[in-house]
């Protein structure tokens, strides 16, 4: 009864981020950091994990700070691999829970097995658990494609994502993020990236990307009571992220922009009604010559780069 399988996390100080720091992280990642973390709806203002103060929006990510992936310590545990069942097959008898998420009283998230299930030696079983109404907001993250979660005999990842597809956080996504950024809290992000230097080229790249709008919004924004005057710590840190990525030095980041160069880059277009939208860049089809670009609406549309050419605009914040 009541038999704790252990803790899913965090595992190290690392673990326990802000908010506005793992969005960022997330993106430079491509989303896939945020498969693994959650938050804490019991924390209150001023606990502690790891000697850091965390709320209910602290979130606990258990994947390496260089690639996104699970740490070692996370990997060598079985917790992260357990599956959510989620509401559409909770009364399909042939999915059962056996695992029930547990907060303990220092805030660590762990895993105990279900009452009224036994293993037998040797006996395989499925991890299944249900977050409750408390993980809704990070349900909403995902697009759900399928009617049913196909059953394996092998553990998967909390989300299958050969059938479910997750919303991505956008280049549109981080620039209203980044307009809730004050100082500190971009102080915070340079710093963080410019200890831990993402390994892939397509991570640098996005980093980049992100860089640059952090300088714009400064500029543009943060420091318009200065008359846009950045303080020269803040530029130091902007330009020791920008070095990051560096295609005249480094083979694989001068392949990524000859493949990518046009990626978050700010566009603009009219909508079928004539109403003038603005968006950006997400993703560089290199072969085929195509661009697909998410406006602030929603609207997603994928042009060629003869049309992209002509709707490229400034990215400045403020004007859209």
């Amino acid at each position: 009864k009541n038999v704790v399988l252990g803790t899913y996390g965090p595992h190290r100080k690392e673990d326990v981020k802000s908010k506005h720091l793992f969005e960022i992280k997330n993106f430079v990642f491509n989303n896939m950091p945020h498969i693994y973390a959650w938050t804490n709806p019991n924390a209150e203002k001023g606990d502690l994990l790891f000697g850091k103060s965390i709320d209910k929006t602290s979130v606990i990510d258990v994947t390496r700070d260089d690639t996104g992936t699970l740490h070692y310590k996370a990997q060598e545990c079985l917790l992260p691999k357990c599956n959510e069942i989620f509401k559409m097959i909770r009364g399909n008898a042939s999915f059962k829970q056996s695992v029930v998420p547990h907060f303990d009283k220092d805030g660590y998230l762990q895993y105990k097995l279900k009452e009224g299930i036994s293993l037998q030696p040797n006996e395989i079983i499925e991890l299944l658990t249900d977050y409750g109404p408390e993980y809704q907001d990070i349900r909403e993250r995902y697009k759900k494609t399928c009617n049913f979660i196909r059953r394996t005999p092998i553990i998967r990842n909390p989300i299958d994502i050969n059938n479910c597809e997750h919303v991505k956080f956008t280049c549109i996504d981080i620039r209203r993020c980044i307009t809730t950024l004050n100082e500190k809290s971009i102080l915070e992000i340079l710093i963080h990236f410019k200890k831990f230097k993402p390994d892939s080229s397509a991570a640098r790249h996005r980093l980049y990307w992100f860089a640059t709008e952090v300088h714009q919004y400064m500029r543009d924004l943060l420091y318009q009571r200065l008359q846009g005057e950045i303080p020269d710590f803040m530029l130091d840190a902007v330009r020791d992220v920008l070095a990051l990525f560096s295609p005249k030095d480094n083979e694989e980041d001068k392949k990524r922009i000859e493949q990518h160069e046009w990626f978050g880059v700010a566009v603009h277009s009219n909508d079928i009604e004539g109403t003038a939208r603005y968006g950006v860049i997400e993703e560089c089809y290199h072969r085929c010559n195509k661009f697909k670009v998410v406006f602030g609406n929603g609207d997603i549309v994928h042009y060629d780069g003869e049309k992209i050419a002509n709707m490229i605009v400034s990215n400045s914040y403020g004007v859209w």
